[in-house]
């Protein structure tokens, strides 16, 4: 791409999310079941490897990509 080419940002037209003022928000962790879903919905086994990954782990997708296996302790 050149600079006399543009790119558009697809998501653009969404708004961002403000949160009220003093508003709480609050998380939760997934169910077994929501968990098995999303295990199911996987595509492929990279997936699949994502999704036990970061539950086990608490990792994210960058983290798991990028760990060596040194670094794991199976003890």
């Amino acid at each position: 791409m050149n600079n006399s080419e543009t790119c558009e940002n697809p998501v653009s037209p969404i708004k961002p999310f403000i949160d009220r003022k003093g508003e709480k928000v609050s998380r939760r962790g997934y169910t077994i079941a929501e968990l098995g879903t999303i295990y199911t919905k996987c595509p492929d086994d990279f997936w699949r490897y994502m999704v036990v990954g970061s539950f086990y782990t608490g990792l994210r997708m960058g983290d798991l990509i990028c760990l060596q296996w040194r670094a794991v302790d199976l003890q």
